[in-house]
């Protein structure tokens, strides 16, 4: 007589011989997780301009504990002397 669990164990046995051994290789990947390249521009195919021609616009620059300053970090407008104003997503707190 045939076990009644034969046919799950010959679809669960490769599935969770996959699970397992892809755990591993993306261990390194998750070692690595959040930690991506300097910052670069974003602007494709933008045009350099003078200084002080867009006297409203600001840059938030990102100063980081380990490393010092990293460079913009997000776009702001300046809406007071002061006050500038950004983005909700670009404040950490």
């Amino acid at each position: 007589m045939r076990h009644p669990f034969a046919d799950l164990c010959g679809i669960l046995g490769p599935l969770l011989f996959l699970l397992v051994t892809g755990a591993r290789a993306g261990d390194a990947e998750f070692e690595r997780c959040g930690i991506g390249p300097v910052l670069t521009s974003r602007i494709v195919g933008g045009n350099e301009t003078e200084p002080n021609k867009w006297p409203w616009q600001a840059s938030l620059m990102l100063t980081h504990p380990q490393f010092g300053k990293v460079g913009h970090w997000c776009g702001a407008v300046i809406i007071g002397k002061q006050w500038v104003m950004t983005a909700a997503h670009c404040i950490l707190k």
